[in-house]
């Protein structure tokens, strides 16, 4: 169980975190994902107490419900100049009111990501802006 677990530090020789890796450790409000990790998978980091998140440039994948009822978060930030995203990937973060405001590094992704959550009433109160 992982319960009590309050933040962590993933090293820098792991590459995809997981499906379900950290699901359900409501305690985790910090944790450093390093340069190197390409993938969270399905359900990784959801339902846990984050309330701000950094993604490196080396991530190319985010997966279904990956930070999904992570209801604290207010700030991602997305350092990766293109990556590929799953429509449900942020489903029911920070709902209600305030809005969790997600930061990439250039306009096209933004456009992109505006567009992934377009048709997704989940992810309603997700504003995408450029850093």
């Amino acid at each position: 169980s992982c319960s009590k677990l309050e933040s962590l530090v993933i090293p820098a020789t792991v590459n995809v975190i997981g499906d379900k890796a950290f699901y359900e450790c409501f305690a985790l409000t910090a944790i450093n994902i390093p340069e190197g990790v390409t993938r969270i998978e399905a359900s990784a980091l959801r339902d846990i107490g984050l309330e701000k998140l950094t993604l490196p440039s080396t991530i190319d994948y985010i997966g279904s419900f990956a930070l999904r009822d992570c209801d604290s978060l207010k700030e991602v930030k997305i350092l990766a100049e293109s990556f590929t995203i799953e429509a449900n990937a942020f489903d029911n973060v920070a709902s209600p009111i305030p809005s969790t405001i997600i930061y990439v590094v250039n306009e096209e992704m933004q456009s992109y990501l505006q567009g992934v959550f377009k048709n997704n009433s989940s992810a309603k109160h997700i504003t995408v802006e450029v850093m």
